[in-house]
Parts: C-alpha cells; structure tokens; sequence
C-alpha cells in the first residue's frame, strides 16, 4: 500500500543520517506520549539488529553504520495507542547524491529531486561537527561548503514547483561534541546564514522551519562496557514532520467531507428525493460523512498532542525567517475548524 506522505532526509556523507534513523526507530518503537511507531518485520529486525551494533560499544568507532551507498526507503505507520493514524515513506539518500548533477548522473539527481517535490517535510542534517569551536565565521562557512551549497538549488526547484519551501527541520546532528560551544543565539545566527534565502522572508508563501539539535547518544565519548545509550530529542524531529503531514491529511479529509454534503445537498433538492426520500447513495454519502468526521475527531485529538511535544520543546520555530511559536500556525488553524 503506498504511504499516505514522504519524508525526505538530506545531509553530506558522515552527517549522521543513518545513526539519525536507527535511534529514532528505537525510541519511537519504545513509545513517546503514547505514540509508536511500526514497520513490516524485516525492516524492523534490519533496524533492530543495526541499532544493537551501534550501541555496542566494545566495537569503538566500528559500532557506527557506514555511510549510505544508495537510496534507502523505510515505510512506517505512526500509531497512537497502538491504533493507525498515518503511513509514511522516510526516504534516505546518501550524501553524493546531492552533487551527482556535476557527475552527469541525472537519473540519481531527478530521484532525489521528485522525492523532495513529493515531501510534506524535510529533514536537513546537519554535522554537528562543523559547530566545534568558538569562531562563528568559520562555523557559517564550513556549512556553507559542506552542505548549503548542495541543498540550496533544491530549494530553488521547490519554491518554483510549489509557490513555497516546504515545512523543513534543520537537523544538528552530535549535539553531545557540539552543545558547550553553541548558544542558541549562535545556532540562529549560523544556520540563518548559512541557509540565507530560506530565512528571508517569504513573498510567495510562507516558510516555516525549525533549528533542532539532536543526539543519538549524550555519552558517546564512553567506552565503559554496558553503559546504556542516552538519546537527546531525537523524536522532535519526526514529530514535527507527522505534525505537518497530519494537517495536510485533516485538511484533506475537511475537504471530501464538504464535497461529498455538497452531492447530498444536490441530490436532496431535486424532485425525485421530494417525493420518495433519500436515495441509497445519499444514504451511503451520509455514512461516509459520519466516517469522516469521526477520523477528523480522532486526528485533530492526535494533532494537538503533538503540538504540546513541539511547544514545549522546540522553541527555535521561524515563520518567515522571524522566530515564533508552532502555536502561531495551530492556533490559527484550530481556530478556523
């Protein structure tokens, strides 16, 4: 069955993608908040077993998965309660894809391109080893050559597909290396500049984003055997993404629902209805209607428990390259239900 929305993960090779992936599988098949995640039972033991290796760590710097060689596709189901709420498709792709247009393979840089066009979010990891130091400038510039130079021209391409950027989570990846050295406001200034035309302000619809660093493992210098891993934030990132793909499908749903009392509508006024009551189809829409309207309860229920996560923990949020709040954009919406 094909996923109901697509993730997209971007990032230069050794950014941490993959040890990004392994982590956030682990913690949300364990469970936050009453939301899990699943997959089909070969993807889960790959993962499982990948994960076992990475925080084995007797085996050193081999613990870590190696670089992604081609373009990895997961399918996952976001449950809450451990009823459905939404598939997705988290697609992976490694770090020279983002240059093959120069190497003249252009069927791997259309992939990337048509899954980025395809995402309701974007994750864009960011090594948070290039955030070392106390030199800002220097900061800026290794993430400009390293990444933003790769990743600016989709960005163009999406803006011009879509009118907008997509909902995007810059990623800063080893927050655990990097943290002593980075303030907030430093992080706002670095990625800011770094990514400068996503943070201006948008004329053609608006952009939203967020700057959240995370960790697979706050002890990750340990080589004391048995030391269990310490993940930091690493579900924020994938609930913004259901966060935004949630409202896409309530948004959806709020639409076949008005489309379909609109046909009932229709149906009603005509003489035939007058004489002889609704008709079995009218009888069907209206079931589909009460349907409907009972996953819209359950989703927009689901919506605002993500919201608190994101609330709560993810106060670097810009909207039009101005820092607010997710309760800026829900609190819009929630209001116009």
């Amino acid at each position: 069955m094909m996923s109901e929305t697509t993730m997209t993960i971007l990032g230069t090779s050794g950014a941490g993608k993959t040890c990004y992936l392994l982590s956030m599988y682990h913690k949300m098949c364990i469970g936050m908040n009453g939301f899990t995640i699943t997959t089909d039972d070969d993807t889960d033991v790959d993962l499982r077993h990948r994960y076992d290796q990475m925080k084995d760590r007797s085996l050193g710097n081999r613990r870590f998965p190696a670089g992604t060689d081609g373009r990895s596709q997961y399918e996952f189901t976001l449950e809450c309660g451990y009823k459905p709420i939404m598939s997705f498709s988290w697609d992976d792709y490694p770090g020279g894809y983002l240059d093959v247009k120069g190497t003249g393979d252009m069927d791997s840089y259309k992939q990337i391109e048509q899954s980025i066009l395809n995402s309701s979010c974007l994750f864009i990891c960011i090594d948070g080893t290039l955030l070392q130091g106390d030199d800002i400038d220097e900061k800026i510039s290794a993430i400009r050559d390293d990444c933003s130079i790769y990743i600016n021209p989709f960005f163009s391409k999406y803006r011009k597909e879509h009118g907008a950027l997509p909902p995007t989570a810059f990623v800063i990846t080893k927050w655990d290396i990097c943290a002593p050295d980075n303030s907030s406001d430093d992080l706002i200034k670095i990625i800011s500049e770094a990514f400068s035309p996503f943070f201006e302000a948008g004329k053609t619809g608006k952009t939203m984003a967020a700057i959240i660093p995370v960790s697979i493992d706050l002890y990750s210098n340990s080589t004391e055997p048995g030391k269990r891993m310490r993940p930091y934030d690493i579900e924020l990132p994938i609930f913004m993404g259901i966060f935004f793909a949630l409202q896409n499908k309530i948004n959806n749903d709020k639409q076949n629902k008005t489309s379909l009392q609109n046909q009932i509508s229709n149906e009603r006024s005509t003489f035939r209805s007058f004489l002889f009551g609704d008709s079995d189809s009218v009888k069907q829409m209206n079931t589909d209607v009460r349907a409907i309207q009972n996953k819209l309860n359950i989703n927009q229920q689901n919506l605002k428990k993500i919201f608190s996560q994101l609330e709560a923990n993810v106060p670097l949020f810009f909207i039009n390259g101005k820092q607010g709040k997710f309760s800026d954009i829900f609190e819009k919406r929630d209001a116009n239900d």
